[in-house]
This record gives C-alpha cells, sequence and structure tokens, in this order.
C-alpha cells in the first residue's frame, strides 16, 4: 500500500542501526547539564539533490573529518559532501552518483573489506537495491542493483550469517515482509530469507534483543500500527517473536538501552498522532511499554535517532518532524522516561524526513544533520552543549615497589598530553566478538595513529594513520572477529605531546544465553598507557 505523501513524490522514514554493544573508553562519570544546546552550522544549510530523502554521516575520503551522504528521491542519485577543514562542506568530484529510480533510504557499511565505507541504497519504484563501493582515489563504482520486488523503504546492515561480512536486511513494503541480501565471498550480494513482518513496514532496526549474541530485526508498520521482532538464528533465518501493538501509524524505529538493564528497547515514531512511544526489553522476552509513555513531538514526526546529546551517559532521542518543519529532541530522565530539552524544538530550513546523529565538527559531542525534501538541503546543527561540570583531572600513576628507576625520556611539566577517546561498537556471540566500528576523538591534529592485533590480519596500509582532524575512524578494525583473550592495541602520537596507548582484551565470557548477555554489556577489558615525548613505545611513567 502506498501513502498519499508517496504519490507526491516524497520520501519516506528510515533504518537506524543498533548494535549488541557500545563503548567509551576514558568516559567520565561526572553528571552532565540538565539540558542540551544547539546551533546552526555556518553555512548550514547545505545544498543537495532533488528531494532528499535520507542523510548518512561517515568519513568516506579518510581524513579525519566527518562527510555526509544523502538519497534524492526525485533524481534517483546520491549526493556526497565533503567536510571541509576550516568547515562546511563542498561536493565531491563525480557527485552525484547514479542508483534506482525513487531510492527511498540509505545505509554505510565496508561490504567488500577494503576498509572504506561503501553505501547501500533502497529504491522503491525500482524495487531493487543499489551497492556503491568507495574507490581509493574518491567518489563512488555501482557493484549492480539487486532486484526485491516489493519497494523498499529502508535498508540496514549486519552479519546476519555469522561468516564477518555485512549483509543487508531491506523493508519490502507492499509485501509485508523483510529481504534478506547474504554478501558473498567473492562479493555481491544474493537474494536470502524474506521473513513476514506485519502490514507495510516502514522503517527497521537491528540489535540483539534477546542476548544470543546475534542480530535481530524490528519493524515499524504503518498500516498495522504495529512493530514486529523478528529473532536471528545466525544462518541468515530468522523467527518471528510476534507484533506489538502501536496505535498512531508507526513511522520510524530505533534500538537503544534506555533504561541502562543491558537490553536494547525500542523508540517508535507514530506520525498520525504526532507522538512516539518506548517500548522497554524485558527480561523474561518480549517489550512493554514505558510508563509515561507516549511522549508529545512535532507534527508528522519521521526518523528518530538515539544518542546521548547532554552528556550525562544516557541515550537521548531526536526526532525529524516533518509536518512542523523542526527536530525534537527529548532528554532521558534518571528516574525514567523523556523530558523535551528547552531549546526544543530545532528549526529545521525545510520539511525534515530523516535525520542522523554524528560529530560532524570533530569536538567530540554528537551533532544532528536533517534531509529536508522540499526545500533540497541538509540542516546540520552543531550541538554546543558545555562539557560536564567537574572533569576530573587524570590521576598520576606512581611508581610501585622501590626498585631500578625506569629508563624514560625527560619531559617538561607542561608537556601536552593525548586523551583520546575510543569509542567501540560490537557484536557478541557464543563464539566471537566482532567489532562493527572503532572511532578516536578528542585527538590533535597530525597525530600518528598506529593499529597493532595480532590475530586480525591487518593490511600494511591500516595499521598506521596520519590524522588530519580531531576524529579518525579506525577502518582496519571494522567487522574484526576477535576470539576470547584476544587484544588490540592502539598507539596514539605526535611530536611534543605524552602519547598514549588504548588497549583492549576480550574477556573470558562463558557460553550460556546469561554469559554473552553479560559480555554484550562490555565484552573488554582496558589498559592505558602513556609514550613518552618523543618515542613510539609505552613506559610505566611518563
Amino acid at each position: 500500500m502506498r501513502h498519499n505523501d508517496r504519490r507526491q513524490g516524497q520520501a519516506r522514514p528510515r533504518r537506524r542501526i543498533t548494535i549488541a554493544g557500545t563503548g567509551l573508553a576514558l568516559a567520565l562519570t561526572a553528571a552532565g547539564p540538565a539540558s542540551a544546546s544547539f546551533t546552526q552550522d555556518v553555512g548550514s544549510p547545505f545544498g543537495a539533490g532533488s528531494v532528499p530523502a535520507d542523510v548518512v554521516a561517515a568519513d568516506f575520503n579518510a581524513d579525519g573529518r566527518t562527510d555526509l551522504a544523502d538519497v534524492n528521491n526525485g533524481a534517483a542519485n546520491v549526493s556526497v559532501l565533503l567536510r571541509q577543514p576550516t568547515g562546511g562542506f563542498a561536493s565531491e568530484f563525480g557527485s552525484p552518483f547514479a542508483v534506482g529510480t525513487l531510492p527511498d533510504a540509505m545505509t554505510v557499511a565496508d561490504f567488500n573489506g577494503d576498509g572504506r565505507p561503501d553505501l547501500a541504497v533502497g529504491n522503491y519504484n525500482a524495487d531493487s537495491v543499489s551497492s556503491l563501493l568507495r574507490q581509493p582515489g574518491g567518489g563512488f563504482t555501482s557493484e549492480g542493483d539487486i532486484t526485491v520486488a516489493g519497494h523498499s523503504t529502508a535498508v540496514a546492515a549486519a552479519d546476519f550469517t555469522g561468516d564477518g561480512r555485512p549483509d543487508l536486511a531491506t523493508t519490502k513494503e507492499s509485501a509485508n515482509k523483510v529481504s534478506i541480501l547474504v554478501r558473498g565471498v567473492g562479493g555481491s550480494f544474493g537474494i536470502g530469507p524474506a521473513p513476514a513482518t506485519g502490514a507495510s513496514p516502514e522503517d527497521l532496526t537491528i540489535a540483539d534483543f534477546n542476548g544470543d549474541g546475534k542480530p535481530d530485526i524490528a519493524t515499524a508498520n504503518l498500516v498495522s500500527d504495529s512493530v514486529s521482532v523478528l529473532l536471528g538464528q545466525g544462518s541468515g533465518n530468522f523467527s518471528s517473536e510476534g507484533d506489538i501493538t502501536v496505535p498512531g501509524h508507526s513511522r520510524g524505529i530505533v534500538a537503544a538501552d534506555f533504561n541502562g538493564d543491558g537490553r536494547p528497547d525500542l523508540a517508535v515514531t507514530k506520525f498520525n498522532i504526532n507522538q512516539v512511544s518506548i517500548l522497554l526489553r524485558k527480561a523474561s522476552g518480549g517489550f512493554a511499554e514505558e510508563a509515561g509513555t507516549p511522549f508529545d513531538v512535532g507534527s508528522d514526526p519521521r526518523g528518530v535517532v538515539a544518542a546521548d546529546f547532554n552528556h550525562d551517559g544516557r541515550p537521548d532521542i531526536a526526532i525529524a518532524n516533518h509536518g512542523s518543519r523542526n527536530v525534537s529532541v527529548l532528554l532521558r530522565n534518571a528516574a525514567g522516561g523523556f523530558t523535551p530539552d528547552p531549546s526544543s524544538p530545532l528549526p529545521t530550513a525545510g520539511a525534515a524526513s530523516r535525520i542522523d546523529a554524528a560529530d560532524i565538527n570533530g569536538d567530540g559531542k554528537t551533532d544532528i544533520v536533517s534531509a529536508n525534501e522540499d526545500t533540497a538541503n541538509l540542516s546540520v546543527l552543531l550541538n554546543t552543549t558545555p562539557d560536564p561540570a567537574g572533569t576530573p583531572t587524570p590521576p598520576t600513576i606512581l611508581p610501585g615497589a622501590p626498585g631500578p628507576t625506569p629508563i624514560a625520556t625527560p619531559i617538561s611539566a607542561t608537556a601536552k598530553r593525548i586523551k583520546a577517546h575510543l569509542r567501540l561498537s560490537w557484536l557478541v556471540s557464543s563464539r566471537a566478538v566482532t567489532l562493527t566500528s572503532a572511532v578516536l576523538s578528542e585527538i590533535p591534529a597530525g597525530t600518528t595513529v598506529r593499529v597493532s592485533c595480532a590475530t586480525c590480519k591487518l593490511k600494511s596500509k591500516l595499521k598506521k594513520l596520519t590524522v588530519k582532524g580531531t576524529k579518525v575512524t579506525v577502518t582496519g578494525l571494522r567487522n574484526k572477529r576477535l576470539r576470547r583473550g584476544a587484544t588490540f592495541s592502539i598507539t596514539i602520537t605526535k611530536p611534543g605531546y605524552v602519547g598514549q596507548v588504548l588497549s583492549r582484551t576480550v574477556r573470558r565470557y562463558g557460553k550460556s544465553a546469561s554469559a554473552i548477555r553479560r559480555a554484550a554489556a562490555d565484552p573488554f577489558t582496558e589498559k592505558t598507557r602513556c609514550v613518552p615525548v618523543g618515542k613510539t613505545l609505552p613506559a610505566k611513567t611518563c
């Protein structure tokens, strides 16, 4: 079934990807401010193609800065905007890149294992998914289209078969199904299973709902006013856990652990009644509406993302309100529920349909970008929330028992120290932990990053990176499978600075469902060491 706005050439809500776990190295426990604050980026809104339907953020050209890609519903192509050193964006050479007709949704992942972010686009009218591979010299090359009859309205990537390669899941709106596209050994995608959903699945999200280490799927079903939950079996097949009634025409959906119990919950936008519902995952399985839900938002809410906007350690949500042309920001309360941020809603330059959350300007804070359908542009809202009050000074590392003094290069007492943040995302299974992303932030421009992992078989070009900006995606670790006891280290150095080594070791967790669920919350032990000025190896003291 088609909704009226589809006939008018407008786009539909998107997917958001949520994985089994995430972690932030050196995260501070000090309480954050009660509210968040945002401001329009200089130059915002930035021009896009005709009817931008979806937007994703990633470092496409490996310069340490966050770029944008938007899918243009009215032009059958994808525009790529590269973040500039002085701020703002510029269209990449060769952009836009052709895809199928009436493209509706997009996701980013490294499909061919070359360490570069690729794109997959769901094409509504063409009944297909386009695969675009990132090229070493810039730009994208089409890998071809995969036929998926039933009108694709959302697409997401995850390893559904457990072979270490990212597969795809795409909704089939008119067929009331999700189609699984399996990545082959030699490249390209093949047609996999197509589990049934409720009527008119509009959006989907991925998370490990039952704690077995395998990615599951939840869909927002517009016509049946429901959410379908599909539990992954690890082979590409899924079993239905059943549908949850969510009145008000479910439109967008995202998964995050809102109540901090280690289980992924759901936020669902309801465009017919201008609200968002929160569904909490129960220990015994299934979902239940949170007390106080639903929460009011703007007119015609569509896309939704989850991120910690006010630095208090709890996931907040942002909703694109197409009808009221703005974004609602709801802050998670310590006792449960959500409260609108005082600055909410945030105006956009047009009818916002989909949004993404990422650190656009490299300051370590999560910003918001919206795709504005009727004005052919993207609004970038920079997070200006103050850093948490009472930030503690890193503890002094004291020598151990009396003995020989460690040999270290003397440095000035005023030498700057690198204090990087490492954010990891992962999936945990009974066999291994799969890293789905690794991002370093709050690093000085011009640092050298070295990656070591004895079991990862890293390509030489991915072992050493020179970072131009203050943030970098460690692409060499993406989709690496680490068995129990495996260790990787990231060494960050810059002339004149005390460097830093961040090491992570996979815990030796059990194989039971409960052990895997506990491990999914944080499967690593952490170790941080310093590197003396002018050196490349760590020392006991610096």
